[in-house]
């Protein structure tokens, strides 16, 4: 899956069920969603706590009323449960992981200083480290 298809998802899953609201929503925040759109549907939703009604309702975060409802019927790829939900919060995980472990090397082409410097190795270290981690949990066996 691409990581549109993928916020995608996490967005029709949020919109859909209250136990995946309640056990995802807490550990997503915006940077998880690159995309606009996407962006916009993830605040809506917050604002109401995952009510796509009420997000209609009340004409939240700039999303349309038909992207709002567009989440709560389409179809998902996978089974709507909280076990599916992980897996597809694990992969935004992933994504954003990737991203800015991407933007810190970039950023290692003209620190400051040395003290900049040290502080960018380290954050790359860290981001290296979690996202090795993630992969790990999910047995995909890609972080050795």
């Amino acid at each position: 899956m691409l990581f549109r298809s993928v916020e995608r998802e996490m967005l029709r899953l949020l919109a859909r069920d209250g136990a995946v609201w309640a056990e995802v929503a807490p550990g997503l925040t915006e940077e998880h969603f690159t995309g606009t759109g996407n962006a916009e549907r993830f605040r809506a939703l917050m604002a109401v706590g995952g009510d796509v009604r009420a997000a209609v309702a009340a004409g939240e975060g700039g999303a349309s009323a038909a992207d709002l409802t567009a989440l709560a019927v389409e179809p998902v790829d996978g089974e709507v449960s909280v076990a599916y939900a992980r897996d597809v919060r694990a992969r935004l995980e992933e994504f954003l992981l990737k991203r800015r472990g991407a933007d810190l090397r970039r950023s290692l082409a003209d620190p400051a200083d040395d003290a900049a410097r040290e502080r960018i190795f380290e954050a790359i270290v860290d981001n290296d480290r979690r996202l090795r981690s993630l992969r790990d949990r999910a047995g995909d066996g890609a972080g050795q």
